[in-house]
């Protein structure tokens, strides 16, 4: 009987509408009809599906082992008009970013059962919760003493938006290496002082980030500044002199920002 079921959840949830593909969404609260384009992006499509504010959600999509880079198609991985029969979400796991299994039934060119997986950040994470990434990211750096309550001794949180800090972040000289993307969910009011630390790289959402006062991080070791470094929200001064980067880069590199170099 539940092969009979599953069946017919196939032939309603799929069908060909012109050259599109439509595709039903299942959770367990709700059923979501999606129409798209072959060619559309599958990073914009799940967006979509799952109604994010944004496509930066989507932090990760895969069609069985192979990662869906952004961008890339439907049909860049194989499928096509007819396609995709029907997909199953089912939330994993309540933290800060809900693993969410999209089990698609695919045919045409795709006929081994690929399972297009995505991880989907459904809500900000609070101050806590990045400083406790930030330790569990940097071990080198908790072995020396670095703690969450070092992170967030004397830090003001707004009792409304545990992801809002209603004065400054000193993050400086903490021998960091790594910060997590869920960095990018705060708004700072203040000052976000992240200088002498030991930064390579920023992760890949870090214009999302909101300062009200200066952004410092200076004196680290960055490279190089990810894609969406020129949506940040600085509302004095941004700090990027004594790395790397800093060489390459003018007071007009990103319009907007006031940059000290």
């Amino acid at each position: 009987m539940q092969n009979a079921l599953d069946a017919d959840l196939d032939r309603v949830a799929s069908s060909k509408v012109g050259d599109m593909i439509s595709i039903t969404v299942y959770s367990d609260m709700e059923a979501k009809r999606l129409t798209v384009d072959p060619a559309q992006s599958v990073h914009e499509a799940i967006a979509a599906a799952f109604e994010c504010q944004s496509q930066q959600q989507v932090q990760r999509v895969l069609f069985g082992d192979v990662d869906v880079l952004e961008g890339e198609s439907f049909e860049d991985h194989g499928v096509e008009v007819g396609g995709v029969t029907h997909s199953h979400r089912e939330l994993q796991v309540p933290s800060v970013r809900l693993s969410c299994s999209l089990t698609a039934r695919v045919f045409g060119h795709r006929q081994d059962g690929a399972r297009l997986s995505a991880s989907i950040k459904t809500r900000k994470a609070s101050v806590r919760e990045v400083a406790a990434e930030i330790v569990a990211r940097n071990p080198s750096a908790a072995a020396d003493g670095l703690t969450v309550e070092v992170l967030i001794d004397g830090v003001e949180v707004d009792p409304e938006d545990a992801s809002h800090v209603l004065g400054s972040l000193w993050w400086d000289s903490k021998d960091i290496v790594v910060l997590p993307e869920s960095i990018s969910d705060l708004t700072v009011d203040g000052n976000l002082a992240l200088y002498n630390n030991k930064l390579e790289s920023l992760p890949e959402s870090f214009g999302s980030l909101t300062v009200g006062g200066d952004l410092h991080l200076e004196n680290n070791q960055l490279e190089s500044l990810p894609d969406s470094f020129g949506s940040l929200t600085v509302g004095k001064t941004l700090y990027l002199n004594g790395n790397p980067v800093a060489g390459s880069l003018n007071e007009n590199s990103f319009p907007g920002l006031r940059i000290f170099l």
